[in-house]
């Protein structure tokens, strides 16, 4: 152990991690993944009022909270960037809280293509239960017939689920440096 320190100290990196060193508690898999998934909410956000569809993007989102109002060319697409951005947001959080769950009960190697690779099939993950189950069983028709669910995919899994995957990958390997050097988990 005193020679890990001492490599640390001179610059060397830590041996690469694996799950054999003291795994971060719960607490920190659940915090990690909700800050994850926040910073991983703002791109996502910006490429789905963007790239993706725009005012009608911000529309479709804000529909869920304001029960369809938000789809009437009359609503303030101001009031529906606003809401639906904020949506994006809380639900990025709180999923992103969910991946942390998941991470943290995974007996894998956390190389940096894996826990990247499993942000990325989480977010098609995602996108597959909002879209192709709880859309149809809340009856948020508006969804479809608004935009193309397939435009969603990519945003699901590139601009939220590899970006969490990477945060989450960043954190890890922070844990593991202050963990080898003799801090705590954080």
């Amino acid at each position: 152990m005193h020679t890990v320190g001492v490599a640390h100290q001179l610059g060397a990196t830590p041996p690469a991690r694996d799950w054999r060193w003291p795994r971060p508690p719960l607490w920190w898999w659940l915090d990690q993944g909700l800050a994850g998934g926040i910073l991983a909410g703002v791109p996502f956000v910006v490429f789905e009022m963007v790239a993706v569809g725009g005012g009608a993007s911000a529309r479709i989102a804000a529909g869920i909270v304001t029960a369809g109002a938000a789809l009437d060319p009359d609503y303030p697409l101001s009031s529906a960037v606003v809401t639906g951005g904020a949506l994006h947001v809380l639900l990025s959080a709180g999923f992103g809280a969910f991946f942390g769950l998941v991470m943290s009960s995974a007996e894998m190697s956390p190389s940096t293509a894996i826990v990247v690779g499993a942000g990325g099939l989480y977010g098609v993950a995602l996108w597959a239960v909002n879209f192709l189950a709880v859309a149809p069983l809340a009856g948020w028709e508006w969804i479809r017939v608004g935009g193309d669910p397939l435009d969603q995919l990519p945003a699901h899994a590139v601009f939220y689920g590899t970006v969490l995957g990477y945060y989450m990958d960043r954190a890890l390997d922070h844990a593991h440096r202050a963990r080898a050097s003799g801090l705590r988990d954080g």
